[in-house]
């Protein structure tokens, strides 16, 4: 997860304005204690949707190829051709360039609604974009990845699951099938990831009239494996609340059904039975002691269990960056293990004092790149160079925190934790090589936030979550997910707008959304828990007030209702 904490002076004004509002409209009323919201029926207002297609055209590169052009913003060394019977796409691969192909349909005997890509990869992974042009103009995509380990691969796109680019202008905002002018798959690597020269090879395209299956939330089940394996019994159902004591520093308020509420027991009083728990190295301030030790001793009058997530940072990090902290910053690799070793030991001692009971503690936030000084840019962040530097350097100031856990703490589990659950070749990669470079961790944690690439990335996650337990033996907990009840519309996460099929951006769609999601996870033998990442944070506005359980009144959304198991 990307930074949210920072507040500008709108952000502190509009908070101030909408506690005015809200005090005035619904008063306070903490003395009766947090109310029980309604709850919400996993898979209650959901219904399969058998596929139901007419194939129009295919274009199998054999007998036909349909016009397919290069692709390229601002122009690259990309190139088409065709061999044994296939359109194969060579991309040299650029920082900040986006290639691919673009396809008019001109010649197509009817509107298509979706179309069935049959792809695969060579030389390196591809995050491209389907896009679909309307005659105006206006640009409608969704996010798909091709991975060489993966072989060759069928994705449908249902044209309705498409939402219009952030960056394009429609006048109805509607995808109108009768007026699209081309399709195109364009690799936007050099913009996120690693890049290199590597071929993209398209079998077969087929463009049909009518639907795809509607997709469920909802992953495979299967069998558990590893010794690590924890029963369904120990699923707990979280909530990463840490901006709780900022929120009330700026003078916050939080509401349900008309009475000021504890946020954290609102939370609890409603299912919510463990909390993530984000700790940054220092004694005073943001997440750091003074505020942290006070905040544990709250989760434990809640009744709820905690989960620490130690940083290794006295600020923010995440897949996008990982700084150390101030006091190590000068310290070579060897030092700053031994610094770090000290420092967790200290700091688990000290927070077992407040009276806490640990399920598992967290090392790093995303540290899919690295952790505590040692990051890898976007030019070194392909396996081979991540295996070869990266990782190592990240195991030995990982055992570091393990060993000082575990010198406090010796029944302590230990959780590693990386942003990209929508990358099962990835994830199992970088779990495996953990354990390979001497890391005595026990469960694999996931960020997953679905709108962020849309419908095809569920069944992506859902790979990495089956391949995790399946190859690996590991328990999984979802460390970080979240979905908005309304369209992002700016900041950082303005672009995470892909809502999934039977799950709109509203309140009424955020709270089945969640009500699904986590039936699914308590369905799966291998997935031991879940935390909706700051539930609470609905005081900055654009930033994060969309996916907040809470409207910008503070008032608590039907979400709120939806973590009780059934």
């Amino acid at each position: 997860m990307r930074e949210t904490r920072k507040l500008t002076g709108l952000a502190l004004i509009t908070l101030t304005a909408l506690t005015i509002l809200a005090v005035g409209a619904l008063g306070s009323s903490l003395a009766q204690g947090p109310p029980t919201l309604s709850p919400v029926a996993p898979y209650s207002t959901i219904t399969p949707q058998p596929a139901d297609q007419t194939v129009i055209h295919t274009d199998n590169f054999i007998t036909t190829d349909g016009a397919w052009y290069t692709f390229a913003e601002p122009p690259s060394s990309a190139e088409i051709a065709r061999q044994d019977g296939e359109l194969l796409l060579r991309i040299d691969g650029a920082r900040d360039v986006a290639d691919g192909v673009l396809r008019p349909i001109g010649d197509l005997p009817a509107p298509p609604d979706g179309m069935t890509l049959t792809l695969s990869a060579e030389g390196r992974v591809f995050r491209m974009v389907v896009g679909v042009r309307e005659a105006d103009g206006s640009w409608y995509h969704t996010h798909l990845q091709i991975d060489p380990a993966e072989g060759t691969r069928t994705f449908e796109v249902d044209f309705a699951w498409l939402r219009l680019d952030q960056n394009s202008t429609d006048e109805n905002g509607v995808l109108d099938h009768d007026q699209i002018s081309d399709i195109s798959l364009v690799d936007i690597t050099g913009f996120v990831g690693p890049i290199g020269p590597g071929v993209v090879r398209i079998e077969e395209v087929t463009f049909w009239q009518g639907r795809t299956a509607l997709p469920l939330a909802r992953c495979s089940v299967s069998t558990p494996t590893g010794d690590n394996f924890l029963t369904s019994d120990d699923f707990l159902t979280g909530a990463d609340a840490s901006y709780i004591p900022l929120g009330e520093q700026y003078g916050g308020l939080w509401y349900a059904q008309q009475a000021e509420v504890d946020p954290l027991a609102l939370l609890a009083a409603n299912g919510v039975n463990a909390l993530r728990l984000r700790v940054w190295v220092g004694e005073s301030g943001e997440s750091k002691m003074d505020q942290v030790l006070p905040f544990a001793e709250r989760a434990v009058a809640a009744g709820m269990q905690v989960y620490p997530v130690l940083f290794l940072a006295d600020d923010w990090t995440d897949v996008n960056k990982q700084d150390a902290p101030a006091i190590w910053a000068d310290l070579a690799l060897e030092q700053r293990a031994v610094a770090i070793r000290a420092y967790t030991e200290d700091t688990v001692t000290r927070l077992l004092a407040t009276g806490i009971t640990v399920p598992y503690y967290e090392i790093g936030n995303e540290i899919d790149y690295g952790i505590a000084g040692v990051f890898a840019e976007p030019e070194q962040r392909d396996l081979a160079t991540l295996r070869a530097d990266i990782w190592p350097q990240t195991a030995l100031l990982v055992q570091a925190a393990v060993e000082g856990i575990r010198a406090a703490d010796p029944d302590a589990r230990i959780m590693l934790h990386i942003a990209q659950s929508y990358d099962p070749v990835f994830s199992v990669t970088y779990f495996h090589t953990m354990r390979e470079l001497g890391v005595d961790y026990d469960i694999a944690g996931l960020s997953y936030y679905p709108t962020s690439l849309g419908p095809l990335s569920y069944p992506q996650f859902c790979a990495t979550v089956d391949r995790l337990d399946r190859e690996l033996g590991l328990p999984i907990v979802l460390a970080e997910y979240a979905y908005p009840a309304e369209p992002p519309t700016g900041g950082a996460f303005g672009a995470w707008y892909n809502d999934l099929p039977g799950y709109p951006l509203s309140p009424p769609g955020q709270a089945q959304f969640v009500a699904d999601f986590l039936a699914d996870l308590r369905a799966h033998p291998a997935v031991i828990g879940a935390y909706y990442f700051s539930p609470t944070l609905h005081w900055i506005g654009e930033l994060w007030g969309p996916f907040a359980l809470f409207d910008p009144a503070g008032r608590a959304r039907p979400a709120v209702g939806a973590f009780a198991s059934p």
